[in-house]
């Protein structure tokens, strides 16, 4: 199955994220020069609204998505400070721009929300560095971020939210319990059935796949979770062809490890289904592992016993092929658990913490290694940002923060 392109903008993602900005920021805009703000609190109020609903559009769950720009609102913070700290001197204003580009830029390899949130957290940074203040206007600048952070929080749970996390998995699980019921069903009996089974799920898979490319507009592409859901509507397209071979497959090796393997494959697809469709039970895949184990070993000495017996070649081999299709959909069958468990955002191996901390600890170290890509972007950005400041407060530009920006734009482009 390809994701294509489609015209325009799919699921009105852009149409929807540039209505609720156009609407948000006149009335803040307005609501700032009604109360009377400092100029500093309606500066930082303003450029985080428009950071975190047009740069920041975060997708998930309704809860999720609040506490992603929560979250966002306060991680400014730190950037906030240094930027406000270091204004004072050209020379900390450039150090400062250095390292802190080169540190929010390298949190982007965790993708996700954290790539999301790259360019608003940035964008704070280059605001307090390039508007020279005393400490004293920490406060206000503080004051305005958070307000911006609220009222992003409110608008992207309140103003046109994207339904797509509630549907799409609900379309996969459909999509899963079809296939499981084909496996479990003869296909000699039921031809019709499957057939029918198989038609409604590839339209399902159509939408699901329309689903990923609205995912991708966003502005820091499709999210760990949404990617899960690609690899899953792969699979599943696989599954589907593959389904139907395995339930009419006539088992001549093995047949009751092979009969308990199908079981063992249904019960797993059975599983995932309800872990994708927003169950929390234990997604326990151990029992698909050791039927795939005891097949294996059975098969082996199916083999053995039909060459002993001066079986011929060709038999042997007839029944090894037998054995494939089943044991095709138990692979499948472990992929598609797989994804599932991240789509439902349980972890896949070992304990919660553990699992996260040794993830992101390896990424980032396969990451920082000389020839990485990210490494030179990251080094790229800092030093640009860097070069910036250094001509936007050596000729003395007003807002010079428009310089940075400018210099930032040209750096992230693909072209």
């Amino acid at each position: 199955m390809t994701f294509g392109s489609v015209d325009g903008d799919p699921g009105h993602t852009s149409l929807r994220r540039g209505l609720r900005l156009g609407v948000v920021a006149p009335l803040v805009l307005g609501a700032a020069t009604w109360l009377g703000l400092e100029q500093s609190i309606t500066t930082f109020l303003m450029f985080g609204v428009t950071s975190l609903l047009g740069f920041a559009d975060f997708g998930g769950t309704s809860r999720s998505r609040v506490t992603a720009y929560v979250v966002t609102a306060l991680a400014a913070m730190p950037p906030i400070v240094i930027g406000t700290l270091a204004s004072g001197s050209v020379w900390m204003a450039v150090a400062a721009s250095v390292i802190v580009g080169f540190a929010l830029s390298i949190v982007g390899v965790l993708g996700g929300y954290f790539l999301n949130a790259q360019t608003a957290l940035i964008l704070a940074f280059v605001l307090a560095v390039t508007n020279v203040a005393s400490i004293e206007a920490l406060a206000g600048r503080i004051t305005g971020w958070v307000g911006a952070g609220v009222v992003a929080a409110l608008a992207g749970w309140l103003i046109w939210p994207r339904s797509s996390h509630v549907a799409f998995p609900c379309i996969a699980a459909s999509v899963i319990r079809k296939v499981a019921v084909t496996i479990a069903a003869p296909a000699a009996n039921k031809r019709v059935e499957s057939s029918g089974f198989e038609a409604a799920a590839r339209q399902e898979l159509a939408v699901l796949a329309r689903g990923f490319v609205i995912a991708q507009r966003r502005p820091s592409g499709a999210t760990r979770r949404d990617r899960a859901l690609a690899e899953l509507a792969t699979e599943l397209d696989h599954a589907l062809t593959f389904a139907a071979a395995a339930a009419s497959a006539d088992a001549v090796a093995a047949t009751e490890e092979a009969a308990n393997l199908k079981k063992a494959v249904v019960g797993a697809l059975q599983a995932s289904a309800a872990l994708v469709d927003g169950g929390h039970d234990t997604h326990d895949i151990e029992p698909l592992v050791k039927a795939r184990d005891r097949h294996r070993a059975a098969l082996d000495r199916w083999a053995a016993e039909q060459l002993q017996a001066c079986a011929t070649p060709e038999y042997v081999l007839d029944g090894l092929t037998a054995a494939h299709p089943v044991r095709l959909m138990s692979l499948m069958a472990l992929a598609i658990a797989q994804n599932a468990e991240v789509i439902a955002g349980v972890p896949t191996t070992g304990p919660t913490q553990v699992a996260t901390r040794g993830g992101v600890w390896n990424t980032f170290m396969e990451e920082l290694a000389p020839p990485s890509i990210l490494v030179r972007n990251s080094l790229r950005t800092g030093l640009g940002m860097a070069l910036a400041v250094i001509v936007a407060r050596s000729l003395a530009v007003p807002d010079a923060f428009w310089v940075v920006l400018g210099t930032l734009s040209t750096l992230q482009s693909n072209v």
